[in-house]
């Protein structure tokens, strides 16, 4: 089984335009990277003069970014990505991106929101990352602590939880 993701993307007056499914991978060190990098590799431009500008790819309007995310990641292979019509609710991981920024949530847990260019990739392979000591997590409704605690463990890559406190 897979890690199913859902990406919308929203034109400039916050319309759904683009609801795109991923069946595995969705994990934000798998599809958060490559979305980030993405959308890094884009400028969002109004009108179209140059295909490039300062080594980055062209999008016209959100309309224009949308069609070429799906491009990016179908590359004409069958299977693992899919339209689905708007609304579709949310996957294990949801992103959402937006003219200026990209938010990522977890069973509806928002765990990032900011400009893309702020995401945080992960480390390096062979440098340590020094994990938190401490996480405060807050409970939405109807969340359990059991799946809160997985959700925190799923993001930040914990294979065991020895200790979990509850206030």
């Amino acid at each position: 089984m897979g890690t199913h993701a859902i990406t919308k993307v929203f034109d400039d007056a916050g319309n759904e335009i683009l609801c795109m499914y991923r069946q595995s991978d969705g994990y934000p060190e798998g599809h958060g990277n490559e979305l980030a990098e993405f959308l890094n590799s884009r400028v969002m431009v109004q009108g179209i003069r140059d295909r490039e500008i300062d080594g980055k790819t062209v999008a016209n309007g959100m309309g224009c970014l949308a069609a070429q995310l799906v491009w990016h990641f179908k590359r004409g292979e069958p299977g693992e990505f899919y339209l689905q019509a708007p609304g579709k609710s949310s996957q294990t991981y949801t992103y959402l991106v937006y003219p200026t920024r990209l938010e990522a949530r977890a069973h509806d847990q928002v765990f990032y929101s900011g400009p893309w260019s702020d995401w945080k990739l992960p480390s390096e392979e062979g440098e340590e990352v020094e994990s938190p000591k401490t996480m405060t997590v807050t409970l939405k409704s109807g969340l359990s602590v059991a799946e809160a605690t997985a959700v925190q463990n799923e993001i930040l890559g914990i294979k065991a939880v020895t200790d979990v406190v509850v206030d």
